[in-house]
């Protein structure tokens, strides 16, 4: 599952997408320009991965090949124009491993672990040295970064994960360091990679995925512990109250560190982590952060915002049967082995403003998961 702003998008077990929520720049791959209030097919499979954007998304077929669609304003979809498009195959990409999307501009990694980015340039997002750079086609590789294996896309700034010299990984972010997203305090961009973030571990995997990394990352360590830096309006980085620049690990209430994260999901002001359970492949989801809309399904609104992780239930045992997890700027969806013989079923919490809960409603919010029939 994957989320941009209003709008989510699930992968079938046979590779094929299905897209809801809002679609007015055609975002959710449908072919359409209105809201899609039920999941709906979109792009066939099969596909590998998928990552959306504020706006558009891409994915990576089975293959290396690259599809891309929804808003193209600033060349984000790689065409070579600033037009809004139906899923297209991006010419000459054919090693892609990985895709990711900002609102305005999207990067991917090739197999050989180097990384290509194309749309707005500004601010030196496209690593490109330069910040009066658009480009609305994928061109050459980033210069300095090698063997790189994860990429995150935020807004007007760009982070790559790669081996670090003395072992182990690092992170290294370029572009806007607004907010602090690129993990230290800089006065001016920084127009390509160089300086690695500070003050993480060497043992980082991954990045964390979702819709909010405009101006918040996360990381997970292979020891299942989270670090974040960036804006933390919504105190979405899990501090446990007002951080600063620096990274910081993301703590219980108590100040024990979230420990057992095998998977991290960021909305632009909430966040939410699965964390292994006994049962091999099922997970507990941890959210915390902005709940205004109710899109951390604690059945409430009352407590509008979380400085600490808290578990997700249904008003009894916390749920204990995720497999996977997204979060759009207003809304969560969790995949949980709730159907019969284990069949992975959908259930959403938030806002319903352009029917991103996919339960056929653009009105009223959603506290506590619900299950979307028709998946």
């Amino acid at each position: 599952v994957a989320a941009a702003d209003f709008t989510f998008v699930a992968q079938r077990d046979n590779g094929r997408l299905l897209g809801w929520g809002r679609s007015a720049s055609l975002e959710t791959g449908t072919g359409v320009s209105i809201d899609v209030l039920t999941p709906q097919a979109t792009i066939q499979g099969p596909v590998e991965s998928v990552a959306m954007g504020g706006r558009h998304g891409c994915a990576v077929r089975l293959g290396g090949g690259l599809q891309c669609w929804g808003r193209g304003g600033s060349g984000q979809l790689g065409a070579g124009d600033s037009s809004d498009r139906a899923a297209f195959t991006v010419p000459t990409v054919t090693d892609a491993a990985q895709v990711c999307a900002s609102p305005v501009h999207s990067c991917y990694r090739s197999r050989g672990g180097e990384v290509y980015c194309w749309g707005d340039g500004a601010n030196g997002a496209l690593g490109t040295g330069s910040t009066s750079t658009l480009r609305s086609v994928p061109a050459s590789p980033i210069a300095g970064l090698s063997g790189v294996t994860d990429i995150l896309c935020g807004f007007r700034f760009t982070c790559a994960l790669q081996p670090r010299a003395g072992g182990g990984r690092e992170v290294l972010c370029w572009g806007s360091p607004t907010s602090g997203r690129l993990g230290e305090t800089l006065a001016t961009d920084r127009l390509a990679p160089s300086t690695p973030v500070p003050g993480l571990p060497t043992d980082v995997v991954a990045f964390a995925r979702g819709a909010g990394k405009e101006s918040t990352v996360c990381v997970r360590t292979t020891g299942g512990e989270s670090w974040c830096w960036g804006s933390n309006g919504g105190f979405q980085r899990g501090g446990g109250g007002f951080v600063g620049v620096l990274p910081n690990r993301v703590v219980l209430a108590g100040g024990m560190p979230l420990t057992g994260i095998a998977e991290l999901s960021m909305g632009r002001t909430h966040s939410c982590a699965l964390v292994i359970t006994g049962t091999p492949g099922r997970f507990t989801p941890y959210c915390w952060g902005n709940n205004g809309q109710g899109q951390l399904g604690l059945g409430t609104t009352g407590l509008s915002v979380l400085a600490e992780p808290m578990l997700v239930s249904l008003g009894g045992p916390p749920i204990a049967d995720a497999t996977a997890i997204a979060l759009s700027q207003t809304a969560t969806c969790v995949l949980r082995a709730t159907g019969t013989g284990g069949r992975e079923e959908l259930w959403c919490m938030g806002a319903r403003t352009s029917g991103q809960l996919g339960d056929a409603s653009t009105t009223g919010i959603v506290q506590s998961p619900q299950r979307i029939s028709g998946l």
